[in-house]
């Protein structure tokens, strides 16, 4: 039956209505927009529209729906193929997304939306270089773009182009000014500062930043999406990082008060106890990240302990799924702070244990709140948090120095174990010689297999002395598996330090799991970082018995080598200072019947690492105590 001149008027004002609405009210011109299609469910824009707002809100296979309602009513369409590629990219079906995205550039090359969604999920895929040009090619398209001018600039920022990132930062500011983005300039920090003395100037720099912007008025809704960014790199540069967590926090909660929302069942006690309980994992990296590599296995058998029900809270929606099958529940809440922190609270948590607080934006906002009576943080970003709302931070005295409650705005919390729980690897399939590998085999090789953004201007000097102590020595190190030119920064920096050394300064691809065992039992000695050191790498490395000199650090970062070695009583490769780093290594690299010798103890003594029952037993202790049982 044909539509009225009325209908087709309420249709039009009403998706007019909605179209103002999308910024300032979402939920209102949902509504509209669904009023429409219950006028006319053909209406392709409407269900686009709805697309992306469901995303927006965290809805992302509700938006997915809609899409291709969009695209099977307007097949070719460029918006539509956009929002589809969006909905993807929330679902973390990043193949699928850039189909779409490029299909959106098939049918409009001037899609700059497109463009900047497209470099978003290529950032994400690690291919920085192509997400770069898409940027560009939105911005030649719409040189006002401030949204193109932010992710180029978060782009650069990931692949350790600090300086140009900056300058894309101001330009995105001046475009369209914001109180995220102003904080985001003040507190960003380079991936490698070029000495100590430029550390201790960055730092002073940041205090100054936080107390200048505590003295005016901002405003921030979600700071996960406005600032999306954490102070990630502060405790790689070797210092004390509570003051400045704290005052980070602080300046979080001023501009954004609601990060303190407070849970409703944590506002007064419990009327009745219940019989198990109920205890909260959050993370997003449940996964072969190395937060789950440490405390997947532990959450999944702390959820047999019969008075304890464990409700894994999955912030990426990529949890290994045989973790989630061993939880008693599996929430995957909306990213978004708001719905996320109203899903979070309806599970009433006597507890909450974040796996890490550091790392992920969205994680460490979502910790600002009281979700749970008693809240903790684990060792996957092995430094304090900062914030008020964290009671505990569970470590282990392995790992802590004698002082070490003054690393914390937590209580610290010292198990005897070990806090996690890694089965033992497996040897490779197939062992492969160097030629294999493409190592040289007239070189001893020390070996350093560690993330770039651990390397701190003190070990390039150890670097640099072990290479002139061992003319016949040569180190390998390894570029980002994402972000494959971030190793020109750290490269660009001991070159101009220790020039004539740098042609024995090799970096090799990322390597697969099985490379890279194999890589360790081909090396003469694994060197482990300043300041911040090995921690699955370590694991890996003393299971093939690979010798691995350590220098244990100041704070619980620098020392989860030291505290494998304390653990299996095997002191020998832990070094007093930097200049006995130096020795130890060299001597083991250039004495085969010392190397051998530690290799034979370290596989006789490496068993007490691995799947160790004790980790949960204490683990399900401190949560009973936490609780009040």
């Amino acid at each position: 039956m044909p539509r009225s001149i009325y209908d087709r008027l309420r249709q039009a004002v009403d998706r007019s209505r909605a179209r103002r609405l999308r910024t300032t009210d979402p939920a209102r011109a949902e509504m509209l927009y669904r009023a429409v299609l219950r006028r006319d469910p053909a209406d392709a824009d409407a269900h686009r529209e709805l697309s992306d707002l469901a995303c927006a809100r965290g809805a992302a296979d509700d938006a997915l729906q809609h899409a291709r309602q969009a695209l099977r009513l307007r097949p070719g369409s460029a918006d539509a193929h956009n929002s589809a590629g969006v909905a993807l990219y929330a679902l973390a079906r990043l193949d699928e997304a850039v189909a779409h995205f490029r299909y959106a550039l098939e049918a409009e090359a001037g899609h700059a939306p497109a463009h900047i969604n497209l470099g978003n999920v290529l950032t994400d895929l690690g291919r920085v270089d192509e997400a770069v040009s898409h940027y560009e090619r939105a911005l030649a398209i719409d040189p006002g773009n401030a949204t193109a001018q932010l992710t180029l600039a978060m782009a650069l920022e990931e692949d350790g182009r600090h300086e140009e990132a900056l300058e894309t930062y101001r330009r995105a500011q001046a475009l369209a000014p914001s109180d995220g983005v102003r904080i985001k300039v003040a507190t960003m920090l380079p991936m490698y500062p070029r000495s100590a003395a430029e550390i201790d100037g960055l730092r002073a720099r940041l205090d100054r930043e936080i107390a200048a912007l505590m003295k005016q008025p901002l405003l921030l809704r979600d700071p996960s999406r406005e600032v999306g960014q954490t102070a990630f790199l502060l405790p790689y540069q070797g210092r004390n990082d509570r003051d400045l967590q704290m005052k980070l926090a602080a300046l979080y909660e001023h501009a954004c008060p609601a990060l303190a929302w407070v849970a409703p069942h944590c506002r007064a006690p419990h009327a009745d106890r219940r019989a198990r309980i109920r205890v909260g994992f959050a993370s997003k990296f449940f996964t072969a990240h190395s937060v789950g590599i440490w405390f997947n296995r532990l959450i999944a058998l702390l959820a047999r302990v019969p008075d304890l029900e464990v409700v894994l809270i999955d912030l990426g929606g990529t949890a290994d799924a045989e973790l989630r099958a061993a939880c008693a529940r599996c929430l995957t809440p909306p990213r978004d702070l708001e719905r996320a922190r109203e899903a979070i609270a309806a599970e009433a948590l006597d507890i909450l244990v974040y796996a890490d607080i550091g790392m992920d934006p969205f994680s460490y906002f979502l910790a600002f709140s009281r979700l749970a009576p008693a809240q903790c943080a684990m060792l996957g970003h092995p430094v304090t948090s900062g914030i008020r709302s964290i009671d505990y931070f569970i470590s282990s005295d392995l790992f802590e120095a004698e002082d070490a409650q003054e690393h914390y705005s937590e209580q610290l919390v010292r198990l005897d174990s070990l806090p996690l729980y890694i089965p033992r690897p497996l040897p490779p399939a197939a062992r492969k010689s160097r030629r294999e590998l493409g190592l040289p085999e007239d070189r001893r090789l020390y070996a350093c297999p560690m993330m770039l953004h651990k390397f701190h201007p003190d070990f390039d000097a150890a670097m640099a002395s072990i290479l002139r102590r061992d003319p016949g020595g040569e180190i390998l190190l390894f570029s980002d598996a994402r972000y494959p030119r971030r190793h020109e920064g750290l490269r660009r920096r001991f070159s101009e330090a220790y020039p004539g050394l740098v042609p024995r300064l090799r970096f090799l691809p990322w390597a697969s799991l099985e490379d890279l065992m194999n890589i360790v039992r081909e090396c003469e000695v694994v060197i482990d970082t300043f300041h911040f050191s090995a921690g699955t790498t370590a694991f890996l490395v003393f299971a093939f018995g690979t010798p691995l000199v350590t220098l244990p650090g100041a704070y619980a970062r620098g020392r989860p080598t030291y505290a494998c070695y304390r653990k299996m009583g095997i002191l020998d490769c832990v070094a007093r200072d930097a200049d006995h780093y130096v020795e130890l290594a060299v001597r083991i690299a250039t004495d085969p019947a010392m190397r051998e010798d530690l290799r034979r103890r370290i596989l006789a003594a490496c068993g007490t690492l691995f799947s160790d029952p004790a980790a949960v037993t204490e683990l399900a202790a401190f949560l009973r105590r936490a609780a009040g049982r």
